[in-house]
């Protein structure tokens, strides 16, 4: 069986922590990280996922989503898990989600919120 990593890591925030305390503990962490959320807009509930510290970004992301998801089932949220934040960016496919209305005015909301906007992307060219 092969290890993804040397070194992995679950980020738990303490029970009952808010998503902004979460937040803060997943900017301080390392670089190959993401975070993964789903939102129950209807009971107004939210649960996430958080990797960092892996070798590869791909990694991370899979973590995160796992997590999140294992995390929206023991609380029976059956919204599904996005990435909200890959590395220190905000994931290309949840831009485009937003921009197109695929995405939970919620989810564009709390993205726009907390993970900046790429400075590259906004300096790139429209096609």
């Amino acid at each position: 069986m092969a290890c993804a990593s040397w070194f992995s890591a679950q980020l738990d925030a303490p029970a009952g922590a808010r998503l902004e305390d979460a937040w803060r503990l997943y900017q301080i962490s390392e670089d190959a990280k993401a975070m993964a959320i789903a939102i129950d807009e209807s009971a107004g509930r939210r649960v996430w996922g958080i990797r960092y510290g892996y070798l590869s970004q791909d990694s991370a992301n899979r973590g995160a989503l796992s997590e999140c998801e294992s995390n929206a089932k023991r609380v029976g949220i059956t919204a599904d898990c996005h990435l909200l934040a890959v590395g220190n960016r905000r994931p290309p496919g949840a831009v485009r989600a937003c921009e197109d209305g695929r995405a939970s005015a919620g989810f564009c909301e709390l993205m726009n919120t907390l993970v900046p906007p790429d400075p590259e992307a906004a300096e790139a060219p429209s096609a």
